[in-house]
């Protein structure tokens, strides 16, 4: 049984103009002990999947569809029922640490207070495991850090205060939301390491949600790529770094200036050039009919690849291989 079951999940947000359709029908399984990334560019609907599940969507979101967790049923379960697991079975870091902790309380009285609720401990002996779990995400002096206030802390540092809050319950599941969007490039390497670092030690399940592609390839085991709300590829990291399928992933490898790939990208990058993805992301209240991401596919553009039904149909999720699956009509067909 998976660690997290999802299965046909859309979340729509309600507006004065229309109804936005963010996710569309996505189904996907993470195993116990996996690290998983979800990447796309802003606005393929990653975050809104994993709030969702958490039950963090506004007033005017709603989901449908079904999410299990350790064969419990989550989605739009009341918050009485989503207390008990949020924090204590599944951790959340969130993008901005500013926005997610309290600028108006100590470091260390934010992290009792996880314990307090979720383990009932009291608060001395709070304080002794919050203190130990600032040293396991590397906050040197802990013990002077645990009485700051967030912002007498760099943002490497609330963010490592932020993964120490989500790491003190010993979560199963952390889903970890562009923690390193706001952080210098040494930085980012240094939470990307510790995230690796706490998998080994915890064997925690990790999900890691960005729009960076090479910054997840030494982390994860698979990685699923999103566009407009759908899946369009997944796979293993060498899949999607070394064989890629969908011209979407293809166009994101060729546009990152740290790629795996071993083609002519790397023959364009040795020269100092890197390919841009033409055109914008859908407009998710006038999306295009057939595939979202036709308007912008080199294959359609260029000519090289027209088929009436990338321009009147949506592509299904099919497997390709035995870890591949992809949503592209050109693929279908070739595969």
């Amino acid at each position: 049984m998976s660690l997290l079951s999802i299965k046909n999940l859309s979340v729509t947000f309600s507006t004065d103009e229309a109804q936005i359709n963010a996710v569309r029908g996505i189904s996907l399984d993470i195993q116990a002990g996996e690290i998983l990334a979800i990447v796309g560019e802003s606005g393929a609907g990653k975050s809104q999947v994993f709030h969702a599940l958490m039950g963090l969507l506004p007033a005017n979101g709603q989901a449908q569809g079904e999410i299990e967790f350790n064969g419990l049923s989550i989605l739009n379960r009341p918050p009485n029922v989503l207390n008990k697991i949020r924090g204590k079975d599944i951790g959340m870091i969130f993008q901005d640490p500013m926005t997610a902790l309290n600028p108006y309380m100590r470091i260390g009285r934010q992290l009792t207070e996880v314990l307090e609720i979720h383990q009932q401990m009291i608060r001395k002996v709070a304080t002794k495991i919050a203190i130990e779990i600032l040293k396991k995400v590397h906050i040197k002096q802990a013990e002077e850090r645990f009485n700051s206030y967030p912002h007498e802390l760099s943002g490497g540092m609330r963010q490592r205060v932020v993964i120490a809050m989500a790491l003190l319950c010993q979560p199963q599941l952390i889903i970890a939301d562009e923690p390193t969007t706001a952080l210098d490039v040494t930085v980012q390497t240094e939470i990307i390491r510790l995230l690796k670092e706490i998998h080994e030690i915890q064997k925690t399940s990790i999900v890691l949600i960005t729009h960076d592609l090479p910054l997840v390839a030494g982390l994860c085991d698979r990685i699923v790529v999103m566009y407009a709300g759908r899946i369009v590829e997944m796979g293993t990291v060498d899949d999607i770094f070394y064989r890629a399928k969908h011209p979407y992933t293809q166009a994101l490898l060729m546009a990152s200036p740290r790629t795996l790939k071993t083609t002519s990208t790397e023959k364009n990058q040795k020269k100092g050039r890197l390919s841009a993805i033409d055109g914008q992301p859908p407009d998710p209240l006038d999306l295009p009919k057939g595939c979202a991401f036709h308007p912008r596919c080199s294959f359609v553009r260029s000519g090289e690849y027209v088929n009436k039904q990338c321009l009147n149909e949506i592509p299904e999720l099919k497997q390709y291989n035995s870890g591949q699956q992809i949503a592209c009509f050109k693929e279908h067909k070739n595969g």
